[in-house]
């Protein structure tokens, strides 16, 4: 978008939850869409959305740490987690405020 990347797009890149990209596309959409469609996602929720989503790179470790930000039955460490991006270190996530923009 004209504002730079969604949300769910900056989690992913700042977690390191993209390697050779082939996958990325594809996981982007899956956690978008159910945060889309579910208004309170939980742990186990958002890695339900993940069925059927193939990572040979990463070993969604990563890929989950970006999506933990999102759940609201994370504990708050998880929520926490914070990633090497400087842009990222203390940077509290606004949940849904970004539906607007589409």
């Amino acid at each position: 978008s004209k504002k730079g990347l969604h949300p769910v797009q900056e989690k992913i890149a700042s977690f390191h939850g993209s390697q050779c990209g082939f996958c990325t596309p594809g996981i982007v959409m899956a956690l978008y869409t159910h945060l889309r469609k579910t208004p309170s996602p939980t742990l186990h929720g958002l890695e339900e959305a993940f069925d059927g989503n193939l990572c040979r790179c990463t070993g969604y470790r990563p890929i989950l740490d970006a999506a933990k930000t999102f759940a609201t039955d994370a504990a708050p460490c998880e929520k926490k987690l914070e990633s090497s991006s400087k842009k990222e270190e203390g940077k509290a996530v606004e949940r849904h405020s970004f539906w607007e923009d589409g």
